[in-house]
């Protein structure tokens, strides 16, 4: 099946500005590339085609960093989320996409909003919310691949430091990409195009990957995280209209 040189295009572009933010905040890869691709794809497109991209780029910076990993946190993370992952791939499969566009737009905004206030944060959290943040990821990430945003607000209501937040997160993506990738491939998600898609994609993702390690001491990830989050209320509101 050939694809139109413009969804080419505006995947690969996409995908290469996805790798980038992934390469220089170790997280906002899937914030970045879902939306953008639901408004040319469609959801049911784009959240496999993302959850490959970002299972790729996970792997290599897992092997760069896994010596910081917070081993006693992930399993109790994975452990929910693998009963969240198949109610989020569902409802990518079973409810009608406007629902799910729109639901998604609403997220982000909430999303955007949240880190642009950088609200003061309550004391440490508990163990026993490990389970309810890991629940949410799953299931955000089964239905959008964004199983990001929970965990980020985990990992600093825990008090991680840089690079044990960066490098943990690597740990449970890996493995929790891994369960969304067999359960789309279970769905029947993993159609022609979102596999000539991926593949031809791999170069930019590439690209952005370098750009953004060579780049990621340059510029400061608190300025680039705020105008990553405004950004996404802008598209969270494209998506609503």
């Amino acid at each position: 099946m050939t694809l139109p040189p413009d969804t080419v295009a505006i995947t690969l572009i996409v995908l290469f500005a996805a790798a980038f933010t992934k390469s220089v905040l170790g997280f906002g890869e899937a914030l970045i590339a879902v939306p953008l691709l639901t408004l040319a794809l469609g959801v049911q497109t784009a959240a496999p085609v993302s959850v490959l991209m970002a299972s790729a780029v996970t792997l290599v910076m897992l092997v760069k960093n896994w010596q910081a990993i917070n081993f006693g946190a992930i399993w109790r993370l994975i452990a929910a989320a693998v009963v969240g992952i198949p109610v989020g791939v569902w409802g990518l499969t079973r409810l009608p996409e406007v629902w799910l566009t729109t639901l998604l737009g609403g997220l982000l905004i909430a999303i955007g909003l949240y880190y642009l206030r950088r609200p003061t944060l309550p004391p440490q959290l508990g163990e026993r919310w490990t389970y309810v943040f890991g629940f949410f990821a799953g299931l955000l990430g089964g239905a959008y691949n964004i199983a990001g945003p929970p965990l980020i607000v985990y990992g600093t209501m825990r008090r991680w430091s840089p690079d044990q937040f960066r490098s943990t997160l690597q740990g449970f993506f890996i493995v929790v990409d891994g369960l969304i990738l067999i359960s789309h491939a279970g769905a029947g998600l993993w159609t022609p195009d979102v596999l000539q898609l991926f593949a031809l994609s791999l170069p930019a993702i590439a690209l952005g990957f370098w750009i953004g390690n060579r780049l990621n001491r340059a510029i400061s990830p608190a300025l680039f995280a705020r105008l990553v989050y405004g950004a996404l209320v802008v598209l969270g509101v494209m998506l609503l209209l």
